[in-house]
């Protein structure tokens, strides 16, 4: 007895022949789903919208109504700050790191009206620092400065009486008339000064008129001398002279309109006395092209700490720094090498934790995790990079030579892995984030990385290299490969319409191929509605998003060998809408002289028209809806219990 029975259907092998093929599997199989193990055309693509401006190669959309749209490669991608307030959009405007604002998004598409070039300036202008002297005391602005002037004679204080004086530099310099001296021309005028705040004594220093030394105290910051100087008989002068406090450090930083801090200026140092105030002028740099400018952070060190310490926020210039401690540890600078990222990129993009990454021929770029506009981080590669994408665990970047691991959970630790195959990338638009790890294509196949392990034993299971590389030489060469992934399902679509479609995620056999009916200029998956949108010229698409099934599906089954030359007769099919059957024997369309379609309008038996024998049997169906099952006998005999 010979029958063949299909009633479990899957996808194509291409690397097996047609004869070796398992009992379900399909010599060719196009827009076919076999998510159910019956035969189903793909539901064809649901147009949603022609944008009326340009081509559209990349698209963005958050909820699948508004979105933003480009004639060239951008790969979009949704900011990772969390609860973002600015609801910021990156993409690579040619070679430049761009963001813009999700709000700006129309139903109609289109590039953004409104972008800026990522990151923050940084200031060039060292900040110029001056001394501005104060006419109270810092930390006791209501002190009261007393003197008292006696004559000494060997120790014993003649005429003590509080001196009227006069103030002619506040805090320094005080004039005064000296009182008479009681009789003895050997007496010393000598007179004493009590700083008090309150009922707090600072403290008290004396001097006299023509001491070789000044008197010192070291009560306050830095040390005081004050000396006593004959102007004329009837005039004297007290000098205080105040010490150096310490050597300041001082530098600033400018922010934009959304809280982002740039890295600071060079440092400039001062050294103010206890009486002196510092005046800091700072120069913002240009914004143009940036978010812009908001105002001017200024940061100083205090003391032997050489951290820095925000001393004014949104500042005034000049300011005018009064500040004697520290005004707290949050106030920390963190932004000391938060520079712009490079221009001349060829690739952006983000990953897991917040990190966005960046790359220009064999630089790796990582961000300050959760802050896009701070790169202080790279990476080297011995080659030049081709593609990144980020996976759950890790970065994947490709060279054209090899694949390596970037993993750590911050960027300021992460660590490349070369991985222990010999598989270079094509591009960042051909690799795409699967269930636990990154498949990206290559010369050879579709590599697989999970972990820091990569494998080609998922994509050898189809294809050798020599059936990989003449199927989509092509697409390979020419760097049109979009990879997308969604619902288990790893899709490659292309302009020129050249792909396919299997399930990574079971062990069935589910390989399709797709043809211009699913060509490609940019795809792009939004995870909330977890859909795939496609553009081609001016048309948006969601990924099998109608509800009809795709044009000229087609399902050839493998090569059938009898065991001795057979002729059939008659078949069964179970289906739930029309569908045309095409019968090969021994290579050639049956019958050779005449060759037929046999069409069935739904679920029965149907004859095929007999006069032709063979060893190598296949059939070929053309759904027009689900195919359940097909059997072919010899004869309704054979049928029996079918």
């Amino acid at each position: 007895m010979a029958i063949i029975a299909l009633n479990n259907f899957g996808g194509e092998i291409p690397a097996a022949p047609p004869a070796l093929l398992p009992e379900h599997c399909a010599q060719y199989a196009l827009h076919c789903d076999f998510t159910s193990n019956i035969l189903e055309p793909l539901k064809a693509g649901n147009l949603i919208k022609t944008f009326p401006a340009l081509p559209t190669k990349s698209i963005y959309t958050e909820d699948g109504i508004k979105f933003f749209t480009w004639s060239t490669d951008v790969r979009p991608f949704k900011g990772p700050i969390i609860d973002d307030a600015y609801s910021r959009v990156y993409y690579l405007n040619g070679s430049t790191a761009t963001v813009a604002q999700w709000t700006t998004a129309t139903i109609n598409g289109g590039v953004p009206g409104t972008f800026c070039v990522v990151g923050v300036p940084t200031p060039s202008v060292d900040p110029v620092l001056s001394l501005v002297d104060r006419t109270t005391l810092a930390d006791y602005p209501l002190a009261m400065f007393n003197f008292t002037a006696w004559y000494d004679l060997n120790g014993t204080k003649l005429g003590e009486t509080a001196l009227s004086v006069t103030n002619t530099v506040p805090l320094k310099k005080w004039t005064f008339t000296p009182p008479a001296n009681p009789g003895d021309a050997a007496a010393v005028l000598t007179v004493q000064l009590e700083l008090k705040s309150g009922v707090e004594e600072l403290f008290t220093i004396n001097t006299q008129a023509g001491a070789p030394f000044p008197a010192t105290t070291s009560a306050l910051p830095g040390g005081v001398e004050m000396t006593l100087s004959k102007v004329n008989d009837t005039t004297y002068t007290i000098q205080l002279s105040w010490g150096v406090t310490e050597t300041r450090a001082y530098l600033y930083t400018v922010t934009n309109i959304w809280g982002e801090e740039s890295a600071p200026s060079l440092p400039a140092l001062i050294s103010p006395t206890y009486i002196q105030d510092v005046s800091v002028t700072a120069t913002s740099p240009s914004f143009t092209g940036y978010v812009p400018f908001n105002g001017i952070n200024i940061y100083r060190t205090f003391g032997s700490n050489s951290s820095y310490v925000r001393v004014a926020t949104a500042a005034s210039i000049p300011h005018t720094d009064s500040e004697r401690t520290p005004v707290g540890v949050t106030n920390a600078l963190v932004s000391t090498d938060w520079y712009p990222v490079a221009t001349g990129l060829s690739g952006f993009g983000v990953a897991t934790n917040g990190i966005c990454w960046a790359f220009k021929n064999n630089m790796l770029y990582l961000s300050e995790p959760y802050r896009p506009h701070a790169w202080p981080y790279s990476q080297a590669f011995p080659t030049n990079i081709r593609g990144v994408c980020a996976g759950p665990q890790s970065i994947v970047v490709t060279t054209a030579d090899a694949c390596y691991v970037v993993v750590g959970s911050h960027s300021a630790a992460m660590s490349q892995i070369k991985l222990p195959i010999p598989q270079g990338g094509l591009s960042t638009r051909s690799m795409v984030a699967i269930d636990g790890g990154v498949a990206f294509a290559s010369n050879d196949g579709i590599v697989m990385v999970t972990g820091s392990q990569a494998t080609l034993a998922f994509s050898h299971k189809y294809f050798n290299r020599d059936d990989w590389r003449s199927r989509y030489s092509a697409i390979i060469a020419d760097n049109t490969i979009n990879l997308v992934y969604a619902d288990g399902c790893l899709i490659c679509a292309t302009p020129s319409g050249t792909g396919f479609m299997l399930r990574t995620d079971e062990g069935r056999d589910t390989f399709t191929e797709l043809d211009s009916e699913f060509a490609a200029d940019g795809v792009f998956y939004l995870p909330i509605l977890d859909t795939v949108y496609y553009t081609r010229n001016y048309s948006l698409y969601e990924w099998r998003g109608s509800s009809s099934y795709a044009t000229l599906a087609t399902w050839w089954s493998k090569d059938f060998i009898m065991p001795v030359p057979t002729n059939f007769a008659i078949g069964y099919i179970r289906t739930d809408a029309p569908a045309g059957l095409k019968f090969f024997a021994d290579g050639a369309q049956y019958p050779t002289a005449s060759p037929i379609t046999v069409s069935v309008t739904g679920t029965g038996y149907f004859r095929i028209p007999g006069g032709q024998r063979g060893i190598r049997w296949s059939v070929k169906i053309v759904p027009e809806g689900k195919v359940h099952e097909l059997y072919l006998a010899s004869s309704m005999q054979e049928l029996k219990g079918v």
